[in-house]
């Protein structure tokens, strides 16, 4: 590991002392942006005896350190004793309210010092994720440019699906790698949806069987959407690219395909190139 370990009393590093021997038990999500872990999420904390530290269950955005523009810097300095006592200490207010151990924690950055997170809470449980490029970038191009993607000029519109396509991509290397790395298992957005049992037989096949049960048939508040069953939103944000978009993103997939096999995925039918 290499991770900058300095001494630093900086209040964007808050330490919180916690009194109680207590030990959380974090099942983390690792999985890029606009990928479907929210979705995931949900359906842990819709278990009896599972919780998550933040409304989001992304515990980086309490820690003003933790959520800087730098998050996604491999050697990012990392306050040790700030992660710890933060989280621990909203993990046993949660355990005092709700009677639960267990939280799930999925901020995306997550993936570039998941060993160093892994130090820190001993108890814990990997999982993976990760969704169709074409769904996940136009997702993203949707939700970062609102309404204002409709007065974008082409070359501007040309520059973002560059950009992101990029991001999912750099991202998608690295989840890869931790993949490998850890012998994580990985549960695509696709299989989830399609099969929401494979989450319970992933927990169950871990350090927490038996553990958890999870209610796989409750319907999930995800973003602004209403209140639904679980469901692939694939389609409807694919449906939103233009055939220029696809063209563009495939264009940078193709030097990619290796990736792209590894989790599932391939190039848009509909690319020209």
């Amino acid at each position: 590991m290499n991770y900058n370990l300095k001494n630093n009393s900086n209040p964007d590093w808050p330490i919180i002392p916690v009194k109680e021997n207590f030990e959380p038990y974090f099942i983390f999500l690792l999985s890029p942006p606009y990928s479907g872990s929210t979705a995931i999420s949900k359906i842990f904390i819709n278990s009896t005896n599972v919780s998550q530290i933040h409304s989001k269950a992304e515990g980086q955005w309490l820690i003003k350190g933790l959520c800087s523009k730098d998050r996604w810097e491999k050697n990012k300095f990392i306050n040790i004793k700030s992660v710890r006592s933060v989280w621990t200490s909203r993990c046993l207010k949660a355990a005092g309210c709700k009677r639960v151990s267990y939280f799930i924690e999925k901020s995306p950055p997550n993936m570039m010092r998941i060993e160093l997170l892994m130090s820190i809470f001993p108890n814990h449980l990997l999982l993976s994720n990760n969704r169709n490029p074409y769904a996940s970038i136009s997702s993203a191009f949707y939700r970062n440019n609102k309404m204002l993607y409709s007065e974008l000029s082409i070359s501007n519109r040309t520059d973002k699906m560059m950009h992101i396509t990029k991001k999912w991509v750099n991202r998608s290397i690295i989840l890869k790698e931790q993949i490998i790395k850890h012998n994580i298992p990985h549960l695509s957005y696709e299989k989830f949806c399609e099969k929401p049992s494979i989450l319970q037989e992933n927990i169950d096949n871990a350090l927490f069987r038996g553990a958890i049960k999870l209610n796989l048939m409750s319907k999930l508040k995800v973003k602004d959407y209403e209140p639904q069953l679980l469901n692939n939103m694939n389609n409807r944000q694919i449906k939103n690219l233009t055939k220029t978009d696809i063209n563009i993103i495939s264009e940078i997939l193709k030097d990619h395909k290796e990736l792209l096999t590894f989790f599932g995925y391939g190039l848009h039918k509909s690319s020209i190139l």
